[in-house]
């Protein structure tokens, strides 16, 4: 299958021929500028893993790819996100806990598997709204488990709270995030 071209954002939308006046721009920053969205988090989340682990972005993110996240010398990589703070009004912080199921069929067979080599779940740590700031990495934290870990789960092979998370690794800021990777062995 053909990748699409990477847009710049200074692409110009056209009408019979001629610019209308809004461009790529324009349509990402109305479309996107909330990034703690739901529907955006995970990708989100995904720049900001790619970001930490040096990971090149040049080709355009492919949403139905087999892993969320690939690259010559590293690990597949799938990316999980949550969040205390919604964008929607909130009586309390959410409770945090993220979904993981096995998804790709095995050839030949109905078996699903969990074609990465490891997870890494991403937490937005405010719980107050006036706290998040998406634009500042310091505020998430990150779990960086195996896979092989997760499909020996007895307790749920689909859903991980993040006290349960919590029990299994040690969560990482940002800039710790690399230096985590190495220290299992995941990249030289």
């Amino acid at each position: 299958m053909e990748r699409l071209s990477k847009l710049t954002g200074t692409e110009q939308f056209l009408a019979s021929g001629r610019p209308v006046g809004r461009g790529v721009l324009d349509f990402w920053c109305w479309a996107y500028s909330d990034l703690n969205a739901n529907v955006i988090r995970g990708a989100f989340a995904e720049f900001v893993v790619a970001t930490a682990l040096g990971i090149p972005l040049q080709e355009p993110r492919v949403p139905w790819a087999e892993v969320d996240l690939e690259s010559p010398g590293m690990p597949k990589i799938e990316v999980k996100a949550a969040a205390y703070v919604q964008s929607w009004p909130q009586e309390k912080p959410s409770d945090i806990s993220f979904r993981y199921p096995a998804t790709s069929a095995v050839a030949g067979s109905s078996k699903k598997v969990r074609p990465s080599d490891v997870y890494v779940f991403c937490l937005l740590t405010p719980r107050q709204r006036e706290d998040v700031d998406m634009l500042n990495f310091d505020l998430w934290r990150f779990f960086v488990v195996p896979t092989a870990i997760l499909n020996k789960r007895q307790r749920s092979q689909t859903d991980i709270t993040l006290a349960s998370l919590e029990q299994l690794v040690e969560g990482v800021a940002f800039n710790g995030l690399l230096d985590e990777f190495r220290r299992l062995r995941l990249v030289a």
